[in-house]
């Protein structure tokens, strides 16, 4: 993680410096045919040609006693001027929180990135399927209407056969009034018709009783009447409510059971 990359950081600057101070200046210098034999007559002399060298350098603008003094302090020493382990871990801290910042707005641009290509595959297939379910929609709201408009049409038609039946059953109860009524008239007619027909054989046709005449020619005019009241009587078409269906409908009334 980020801790572990930064102590690896400052293990390797720690490295680094001490490196340096193995193989810092002068080292490279004790590679050299002469500074090896220098180095045999004794320290006294590797501290004598540094101290010559580093007189030479700064000889201009220090005197020889102060060079040689500050010399001797830093034989053997690192020249870590200006290095502060807090400073150094600061500016880790620094490149740590830079390089998080950007991962972290990497990360949300690509979020951002695949949110808007999901909302547009999202809005494409929502048009697709409310294309495809508006169809439906329409056809299954058509046949609704349809079906709505055939059982309004059949409860019409229930109403209207209900007024109808009851009609018919108080002409039928007329009726039967009428018949019987009609049987008893027949029943007298044809009582006096016979004694009518006696009396006829027993007289002559000029001499025929008139009342009789008058009294058969009623009897025959209300048979006549109830003949024609009985053929008037209101009757009902078994089939007529199977005509007014409506042809186009025979799909939905297979579906619905209507």
């Amino acid at each position: 993680g980020i801790g572990g990359a930064m102590g690896a950081i400052l293990v390797l600057s720690l490295c680094c410096l001490y490196l340096r101070r193995v193989v810092g200046w002068g080292q490279l210098r004790s590679q050299t045919r002469s500074y090896r034999e220098k180095q045999k007559k004794g320290k006294e002399d590797l501290h004598s040609m540094a101290s010559k060298r580093q007189t030479s350098r700064r000889a201009d603008s220090v005197s020889g006693k102060v060079l040689d003094d500050l010399d001797d302090q830093a034989a053997g020493y690192v020249d870590l001027e200006g290095f502060n382990v807090q400073t150094l871990f600061d500016k880790l801290q620094d490149q740590t929180n830079l390089v998080t910042e950007q991962l972290t707005k990497q990360k949300d641009d690509v979020k951002e990135f695949y949110e808007k290509v999901e909302r547009t595959l999202n809005g494409k297939l929502g048009d697709l399927n409310v294309d495809e379910h508006s169809e439906e929609e329409t056809r299954a709201e058509r046949r609704k209407m349809r079906i709505e408009a055939e059982v309004l049409r059949r409860k019409r038609i229930g109403s209207d056969s209900l007024a109808l039946m009851s009609k018919h059953k108080a002409a039928q109860d007329a009726e039967a009034l009428i018949i019987e009524q009609m049987q008893r008239n027949v029943t007298d007619f044809d009582s006096k018709y016979a004694l009518f027909t006696s009396a006829m054989f027993a007289q002559d046709a000029a001499s025929k009783n008139s009342s009789l005449q008058m009294e058969e020619l009623e009897l025959q005019k209300e048979l006549s009447d109830i003949i024609e009241i009985y053929r008037n009587v209101v009757m009902i078409d078994p089939g007529k409510g199977a005509k007014l269906l409506d042809p186009d409908l025979v799909e939905i009334d297979t579906v619905t059971n209507l």
